[in-house]
């Protein structure tokens, strides 16, 4: 996502302002240029898209905040963009007053819900049932709720609070898209792995702080799940290219909530690319998300990278503009085969 001008040598004219777009990484088979949101859905308005902000996404689902002019003027909604459909559905009005920028989100798939009926199916076959889950706050300091929405449901669950009583405050969530592992949804906020069953919302909580043994000299730890499915921690040295990963253990439950042991998995050593090779020791990075075994950096002078988790291997994204922070940028998950299937269905 970026904002254009008609300086701009991908400007273009009649286009909104502030435009959301989906960056192709090298090799991809959309090819080096870039493409709109509003493009995957023709038959929508493209002016509903307009600074549109994306929050999460996952496997060819696209849930993003938009504005629209409703009953009680100007509101924010959430929209969500199936890609492969390519359908938009405006979700009802969130009540409560949401933080949408200090809020977590998660998308679920008929795959995450089995007890769920069976999802309705498109007519190239692949299901259309989705679940949002939103881990919301309203104002600083206060405890967050649980809300819920399913594409069979016309409103969202009645919210659910999360109390921590005297055990300290979650604050906003550090990274705002959540994990999906093994049936159970987990946002890493604070000292604490909130988890959310998919199939019944039943809330739990890990305190993870104590077992990892992390200071200044890393970068906020991320969870992430590994190829297996299981949860993962990564933990980037700053300044330094070294990356830590640890799996978690079983739990240990107690009558404050759950503790776990998170074991080092191993580790892995970046190799600098492009300017990266060129700037001034110690280079500092920031870790911005990750999916697939692929990561995505940034580093200080706000210039993007992809590095592979495994091999350490990175790569410049020249295509990527300075500016980018973490509320404009995610990464994409895409089944490619569904979506030719899909795209040859409208032909």
């Amino acid at each position: 996502m970026k904002r254009l001008d008609r300086t701009d040598p991908t400007f273009v004219p009649g286009v909104a302002t502030f435009v959301t777009f989906f960056v192709p990484t090298p090799w991809s088979v959309f090819g080096p240029s870039r493409r709109c949101l509003s493009s995957f859905f023709p038959d929508t308005d493209p002016c509903l898209f307009d600074h549109a902000v994306p929050l999460v996404a996952r496997r060819g689902l696209l849930l993003v905040q938009i504005g629209v002019h409703g009953d009680f003027g100007y509101q924010y909604r959430l929209a969500m963009c199936n890609l492969l459909a390519g359908k938009c559905d405006v979700l009802p009005l969130v009540s409560g007053g949401l933080n949408f920028g200090k809020s977590g989100y998660a998308i679920l798939t008929g795959a995450d819900c089995s007890l769920e009926q069976q999802p309705l199916l498109s007519s190239s076959g692949y299901s259309t049932f989705f679940k949002v889950l939103i881990l919301g706050t309203m104002y600083d300091g206060l405890d967050p709720y649980l809300y819920s929405f399913s594409s069979r449901e016309a409103t969202w669950s009645k919210p659910r609070k999360i109390t921590f009583g005297p055990y300290g405050q979650m604050g906003d969530c550090g990274y705002p898209d959540a994990v999906v592992s093994r049936g159970k949804v987990h946002w890493k906020v604070g000292s604490w792995s909130v988890d959310v069953d998919a199939e019944t919302n039943h809330i739990s909580r890990i305190m993870i702080k104590p077992s990892l043994s992390y200071s200044r000299t890393y970068d906020e730890p991320q969870l992430t799940v590994t190829a297996n499915g299981m949860l993962s921690v990564l933990l980037l040295s700053r300044p330094g290219l070294r990356l830590e990963i640890y799996t978690r253990q079983d739990e240990k439950k107690s009558d404050h909530g759950g503790t776990t042991e998170w074991l080092r998995a191993g580790t892995t050593t970046l190799k600098p690319s492009g300017r990266m090779k060129r700037r001034p020791r110690p280079i500092c990075l920031t870790l911005l998300g990750d999916k697939s075994g692929t990561m995505l950096l940034k580093d200080s002078q706000k210039q993007i990278y992809m590095a592979d988790l495994e091999t350490g291997v990175t790569e410049e994204l020249t295509n990527c503009l300075d500016g980018f922070n973490r509320r404009k940028i995610i990464l994409l998950e895409m089944d490619w085969p569904a979506l030719f299937i899909s795209q040859l269905s409208r032909w």
